[in-house]
């Protein structure tokens, strides 16, 4: 969870049909769509699907070797 200090907020493009691990965070979104990050300056980053399903991980591993989901 972010500390609330230094918080930018991006908008991504999401896009996932079926539950992922990335960089060991479990990414269960099922869902196509524009998703808030808010990114702390230690850079742990935090979103919620459409579904209502919350990602806790960092901006580094959004942008890793597969997108987002």
């Amino acid at each position: 969870m972010t500390s609330g200090e230094n918080v930018t907020r991006y908008t991504v493009n999401t896009y996932c049909t079926a539950p992922v691990t990335l960089m060991g965070f479990d990414l269960e979104c099922n869902w196509d769509g524009d998703v808030d990050v808010y990114v702390d300056s230690d850079n742990t980053a935090v979103f919620t699907c459409g579904n209502g399903h919350r990602n806790d991980t960092t901006w580094d591993a959004l942008y890793g070797d597969e997108p987002p989901c």
